[in-house]
């Protein structure tokens, strides 16, 4: 086991949050983004589901898991509208493409 002084995990920490790599506070950053973002769509249905989103950078893909087959079809034929309302956030994130999937209840 590693121990670590407290300037050491404050530089390691400062670096998590001001890199350019993933990491913990990007995702959590990224993901609070875009559920603000996800509060201002359209249409009161779109809104009332909670949605997870994930980030795949290898494939520069925003990937939004629903908690039903219901909301899936929703999302999936609502899907022009959100990728337009999202758009901003997914070229500010580098995020070129959407992907609506159900989410796996074994992951919860």
């Amino acid at each position: 086991m590693r121990i670590y002084r407290s300037e050491t995990l404050g530089k390691i920490l400062q670096e998590m949050r001001e890199g350019d790599k993933p990491s913990l506070f990007t995702d959590l950053e990224r993901h609070r983004a875009f559920l603000e973002r996800w509060q201002s769509l359209p249409g009161i249905r779109l809104r009332r589901i909670r949605p997870v989103f994930a980030f795949d950078e290898s494939k520069s893909t925003l990937v939004i898991h629903c908690s039903s087959s219901v909301a899936l079809n929703l999302l999936r034929r609502e899907r022009p509208t959100i990728e337009q309302h999202l758009r901003p956030l997914m070229n500010r994130y580098k995020l070129d493409t959407l992907s609506i999937v159900l989410q796996d209840s074994s992951r919860q």
